[in-house]
């Protein structure tokens, strides 16, 4: 028995089909604009849960230092993950990079310059090494992964053959002067954080490497086919992030006056790029969304401090909110495909 004429089948395909396309645009609305609501809502929760230490202008300092050196990270970090790389290896970096730094100039007391130099050059090989082990076929998480736990190892080795207590104390005048000095009041890794996100917006969308950036995280099989050499490009970002890695590590230690294997907040890059429609495997993302992802984290790191939240829960926040992360960009790259 028929269950209607053709001309009421087709109507009902049709409006099945409007239903479908109505919700695939409001799932879509809330990917491109739910990190937004997402902010507002915790900026809300933190103000009503502890109007008299968030609302203050202390907080919102607190916030920008937080988010200042991971910042400048979360900008190469983009542009890295944009190109189809995932590494692993910046906490660790960044604190290998920053105990370097401090035995080389506050325990041997070289000059700044050279201690500078050494750790450049220390992140470079970092950044090489990783990019060695691609081309061998390696992928990316597995490289840099592995190339993290060697830092770390050299990290703990420093502190080992130092003899210090955990961490290098850092005391002598010109790191901690630069590290915190200030412009008009604001600290100038603010300035700073800026600058490094106006010039990956510039080499994303104003170049031409830009674009082979994009190409090679979209689709590295066609990208090949047009001359776009992924070994260059992969050298090129993770080299370039290594040494940024490890220079906002000197920074961070410079404000905690010192440094210490690992470094808390830089290994959240990957969580604020993901939260910000940076896909996971390549080749789309907007690198300006990245530091609303940022602010995101940094605002949740000081209103849970605010709150006396134990660490642990807040490790298993920080968790969730990865795993989340994650699933968002599963939901993205499922909506693309149909």
């Amino acid at each position: 028995m028929s269950s209607g004429s053709p001309a009421q089948r087709a109507d009902s395909q049709i409006v099945g089909s409007g239903g479908r396309n109505r919700r695939k645009r409001v799932i879509q609305f809330l990917l491109d604009n739910g990190l937004f609501i997402a902010f507002v809502l915790e900026l809300i929760l933190f103000a009503v849960a502890a109007p008299d230490l968030f609302i203050r202008s202390r907080t919102l300092e607190a916030i920008l230092r937080l988010s200042g050196p991971a910042g400048i990270v979360l900008a190469s970090y983009t542009i890295t993950l944009i190109s189809g790389q995932i590494d692993l290896s910046t906490a660790q970096v960044g604190g290998m990079a920053s105990l370097m730094f401090a035995a080389v100039f506050q325990l041997l007391e070289w000059p700044l310059g050279v201690a500078l130099a050494l750790t450049v050059v220390l992140t470079i090989a970092v950044g090489l090494l990783s990019s060695y082990l691609i081309k061998q076929g390696i992928p990316s998480f597995v490289s840099t992964l592995a190339v993290g736990v060697v830092c770390g190892g050299i990290g703990f080795l420093i502190i080992n053959l130092t003899r210090q207590p955990g961490m290098i104390r850092l005391v002598r005048p010109p790191l901690r002067d630069i590290a915190n000095f200030e412009v008009i009041g604001v600290p100038f890794v603010i300035p700073l954080m800026f600058v490094a996100y106006a010039i990956g917006w510039v080499v994303l969308n104003q170049t031409r490497f830009g674009a082979h950036i994009y190409a090679m995280g979209g689709n590295p099989a066609a990208a090949a086919l047009n001359g776009i050499n992924a070994i260059r490009i992969a050298r090129i970002v993770l080299v370039t992030n290594a040494v940024i890695t490890g220079m906002a590590g000197i920074l961070i230690a410079g404000r905690q006056l010192a440094a210490q294997p690992g470094v808390e907040g830089l290994g959240q890059s990957l969580t604020a790029a993901l939260f910000a429609g940076v896909a996971l495997s390549g080749g789309s993302g907007k690198i300006e969304r990245t530091l609303i992802g940022l602010l995101f984290l940094s605002t949740l790191t000081i209103g849970l401090g605010i709150l006396n939240v134990a660490a642990p829960v807040r490790q298993l926040i920080f968790g969730s909110a990865f795993v989340f992360a994650i699933l968002l960009d599963s939901i993205r790259q499922q909506l693309a495909s149909r």
